[in-house]
């Protein structure tokens, strides 16, 4: 947020790499060196948007998905380097107290906050930009926006990864963007009993949950998770809700964590946001096993012999 010809302000969140960084910086009584970067390869705000481990090098992850290394340069007043391929690039340094009021602001829960908070003081001390800069914008609140996208396919992801290095199975993981990265759906095959025998959907669902908010840092802000059968499609909106509406009990089959949560997730109460904790549900959505009370759709692929929908299609277009 511009203060004025030289001065910008911007939220500072503790669990994320701005926040904790800064604060090492403050710590040891230091302005913090910044470079911020618009434009550029499109791989760099997704491999942002994943909650990558604390220590991994961001710029060498991204090296490793495209092939290459990325092509970088050394900032003009900071001991920094940036992107070779950077539209914009403003640099400086960072105050090391919450000087100046920052928002209110329109955030990716889709609510303009009506409150501000003492942030850091960014000092701008340069500004390059290439040639008839094209400079990249995000209008910010409802869904969806490219954070939605972005960090929201990112952190799919990330979890999709955690659940299967603990060795559960699963199909995937999706956070439906008009859900504004509140909701996570994980699907899981119809044969997931066999992978785990002895164990029930109550279990299952408890050890997904224990994972995704074990694991800290972003993969706990994640409100509710939803895990279904993967004869639906997460991603498909309208197979999504009549899923949800359909396979939820309306009180039971779920467990909850007590885990990290977002100021500006408008879901919790005033004193959690403030807390920064609050819960999380994963809900058990499952069916019962073929032969146990699973039902079929009722749906042309499901409910109709294989010669009618055959003889269907043949005069589909008759």
């Amino acid at each position: 947020m511009m203060l004025d010809g030289k001065r910008m302000t911007g939220l500072v969140v503790p669990p994320q790499h701005l926040g904790l960084v800064w604060q090492a910086w403050a710590e040891r009584g230091e302005p913090m060196p910044y470079a911020l970067v618009q434009g550029g390869a499109p791989a760099i705000p997704f491999v942002g948007g994943i909650p990558l481990p604390r220590g991994v090098d961001e710029a060498g992850y991204i090296g490793a998905l495209q092939g290459a290394p990325i092509d970088v340069v050394r900032c003009e007043t900071v001991d920094l380097e940036v992107p070779a391929s950077a539209e914009v690039v403003i640099e400086g340094h960072m105050s090391m107290g919450r000087d100046s009021l920052e928002g209110p602001f329109g955030e990716y829960a889709g609510y303009a906050s009506t409150q501000s908070s003492l942030q850091p003081v960014y000092t701008v001390e340069a500004i390059t930009y290439r040639d008839d800069p094209i400079w990249p914008i995000v209008p910010e609140g409802r869904p969806a926006d490219e954070y939605h996208t972005v960090t929201g396919t990112g952190r799919a992801a990330n979890v999709l990864h955690g659940l299967r290095r603990a060795g559960l199975p699963v199909t995937t993981v999706w956070m439906p963007f008009p859900a504004a990265m509140h909701w996570t759906v994980v699907t899981v095959p119809d044969d997931w009993r066999s992978g785990l025998p002895g164990v029930d959907s109550g279990e299952f669902t408890r050890r997904i949950g224990e994972v995704i908010h074990n694991s800290g840092g972003p993969s706990a802000m994640m409100p509710v998770t939803f895990v279904l059968d993967d004869d639906v499609d997460p991603s498909d909106e309208a197979d999504l809700l009549w899923a949800l509406a359909t396979r939820l009990h309306p009180r039971d089959r779920r467990h909850s964590w007590d885990g990290v949560v977002l100021p500006f997730m408008a879901c919790f109460s005033e004193d959690e946001r403030k807390a920064m904790r609050g819960p999380s549900v994963v809900h058990d959505g499952l069916l019962p096993a073929w032969g146990e009370g699973r039902l079929q759709h009722s749906s042309f692929d499901q409910a109709y012999p294989e010669d009618v929908r055959r003889r269907v299609l043949e005069h589909w277009d008759d």
